[in-house]
């Protein structure tokens, strides 16, 4: 029994050696073949890429001459376009509803916009209860 202990202890102990010089063998001779095809990759991306910002640059310069050529004089104009998304909207539109006050935590062109809806909306309201009203009124005098 201990001969067979020592022989496998041996042939672990040649078997881990065996592992560990070809690892050191392979970190000590990597293959040359990727790295030259890793600077040819670079190579290759840092030409397109010098392309490409040079025909904007080109681009660029094409569209400053034709601003330049209408020889239109305009003023500045300053738009501001006040956007928001479902979330905002739906935020706003329940302020409303629990007729809570605007504050600095909803978006001003959301809760504009669910003012409109708001008021849209009271305002069919209104036109349908007016006619329904009417309509009333007719039959019962009928």
């Amino acid at each position: 029994m201990k001969k067979n202990q020592k022989k496998e202890q041996i042939l672990a102990v040649i078997t881990l050696c065996g592992v560990f010089i070809l690892f050191l063998f392979l970190k000590m001779n990597p293959d040359n073949s990727s790295v030259v095809s890793n600077e040819n990759i670079k190579n290759k991306v840092t030409k397109i890429v010098e392309k490409k910002v040079v025909e904007i640059k080109e681009n660029n310069l094409d569209v400053k001459v034709s601003a330049k050529d209408t020889n239109i004089k305009s003023k500045p104009v300053i738009k501001v376009i006040e956007s928001f998304t479902d979330k905002e909207l739906k935020r706003a539109q329940a302020y409303l509803k629990k007729r809570w006050a605007y504050d600095e935590t909803i978006n001003m062109a959301a809760w504009k916009h669910a003012n409109q809806i708001k008021n849209n909306n009271t305002n069919t309201q209104l036109a349908n209860k007016k006619s329904e009203i009417n309509n009333q009124i007719v039959s019962s005098s009928n």
